[in-house]
């Protein structure tokens, strides 16, 4: 057997992982991997795997190829077919992945095939484009035993005007168990804050006079705020006082920062005067974000304190906001990477993520990094995970530029991303890639699998070994 046979048989190896479910799950981070890809080539793939005997499997593919379509939009007819877990999944994923459009929305809602969480689902996303529904099965399902299905049906015909049903569904909340009454209560808010509900305000303002449970208050006062900015700004007050403590200052100036309302640089005031750098970095962010300071740099500022809840939403908030914030925020993610020693895992992790969206948005800028980077160190390596997120070819040429000598991880990497975007390999980069594909490199089991693939396509072997995948049970 010749080294190509090893590398082709530890390749469908990989491969057939992949696509066979295990109890531990690790099939399905390898699928992640493979959409990831976004290789036309494995649409005859992902078909088979609609099929699969596991419902989530049967989302990824659904997904993958909705992902690969002319269209970019999931495909109806197998949306429909599927079972009740795997439809709200394609649907949920669907609509937060911009996959589907209202006109499908609609001939989805209308074959009646849907099961009611999906249905609802679509209904919202329709009601938030004030596209008009049929209201009547929602009626039905406010009566519901399942909880969820009622407050969220609750919701959208109070959306249309029918308030009343609120309180119906607030009341059957009462009667259930402490944790369980919490846990819809959370759910109901949620889908008011979520589906700009105005009928709602009564309800939230009363659970937050109730002062029930501090995150319902919080998530309350936050849907107020979104919802009727002068109710919620009475009521963010009343929750911060007038001296605060830094813990609540924190908690509450964030919520303030981070909700969606343009919120008056003043109300900020109330928090001026609390002796905590976290809780000055959060003002400095919200009166930044309502056009009073340098946007980029406040964030920046906020960052470099490592306050878990704060980063998170620092950097989520980039991704619908403006370009040029991003692009100086993002920047700094990569950069710190540089001169950071020891090397933090969550500044890592950030890095990548910085570097993948940097990327979709000005790729040169992230290659420029890349190339000035010190050969094998932290930062080369995280600017190369993020571009795995980059489907543009200038990628494959930049990295088919940096210094390789041999399989480590950084070299990897490399040859990973010139097999993704590379129309051909050198001989001796096909056979490192075997290597890869075969275990010989310290990479990750997705990027293994990713490494199969291409060693496949690259060694035109791919059709084989299709042929010879059948999806497990």
């Amino acid at each position: 057997m010749t080294a190509r046979d090893d590398a082709y048989d530890a390749a469908l190896r990989e491969l057939q992982l992949a696509v066979t479910a295990q109890r531990s799950g690790s099939h399905l981070p390898r699928l992640i991997a493979l959409r990831q890809l976004a290789d036309p080539a494995s649409a005859p793939l992902f078909r088979e795997l609609v099929g699969h005997s596991e419902w989530p499997v049967q989302v990824h593919a659904v997904l993958a190829l909705a992902e690969l379509s002319a269209s970019r939009t999931i495909d109806e007819t197998l949306t429909a077919g599927l079972g009740q877990q795997a439809q709200e999944a394609v649907t949920a994923n669907a609509i937060d992945l911009k996959l589907i459009e209202p006109g499908q929305m609609q001939r989805l809602i209308a074959a009646g095939t849907l099961s009611p969480m999906p249905h609802l689902l679509l209904a919202g996303e329709l009601l938030l484009r004030d596209i008009a529904i049929d209201p009547a099965p929602l009626r039905g399902w406010v009566e519901s035993e399942n909880l969820r299905q009622a407050c969220l049906s609750a919701a959208l015909l109070a959306r249309r005007g029918e308030a009343g049903v609120l309180d119906q569904v607030s009341e059957r909340l009462d009667a259930l168990d402490p944790d369980r009454r919490l846990e819809h209560r959370l759910l109901l808010v949620e889908m008011i804050r979520q589906y700009r509900v105005k009928a709602g305000m009564d309800l939230l303002a009363a659970i937050v006079a109730g002062d029930e449970h501090r995150e319902l208050t919080y998530r309350s006062v936050l849907a107020m705020l979104e919802i009727d900015q002068d109710r919620g700004l009475a009521a963010w007050r009343d929750q911060v006082g007038l001296s605060p403590e830094p813990r609540d200052a924190v908690r509450w100036g964030l919520l303030l920062a981070a909700c969606d309302a343009a919120v008056p640089p003043a109300e900020f005031d109330r928090l001026a005067g609390v002796d905590d750098e976290l809780t000055r970095a959060i003002v400095r962010v919200g009166r930044a974000r309502t056009g009073s300071g340098d946007l980029a740099a406040a964030s920046i500022n906020l960052l470099v304190l490592d306050h878990r809840r704060s980063v998170d939403w620092a950097v989520r908030s980039l991704d619908d906001g403006d370009p040029e914030v991003a692009r100086a925020v993002y920047g700094f993610l990569i950069d710190r990477l540089a001169d950071e020693r020891p090397d933090s895992p969550t500044h890592i992790e950030l890095a990548v993520r910085a570097s993948a969206a940097l990327g979709r948005l000005d790729v040169e800028a992230v290659l420029s990094r890349l190339r000035a980077a010190d050969d094998d160190g932290t930062m080369q390596q995280a600017i190369m995970l993020g571009l795995f997120d980059v489907p543009d070819p200038r990628v494959g040429e930049a990295a088919g530029q940096l210094r390789r000598i041999g399989a480590g991880r950084a070299d990897s990497l490399a040859l990973l991303l010139m097999a993704k975007h590379l129309p051909a390999l050198a001989p001796e980069d096909l056979e490192t890639l075997g290597l890869i594909a075969s275990g010989g490199s310290t990479v990750a089991d997705t990027l293994r699998v990713q490494a199969s693939w291409l060693y496949l396509k690259h060694a035109g072997r791919l059709d084989d070994a299709l042929r010879t995948i059948v999806p497990g049970d």
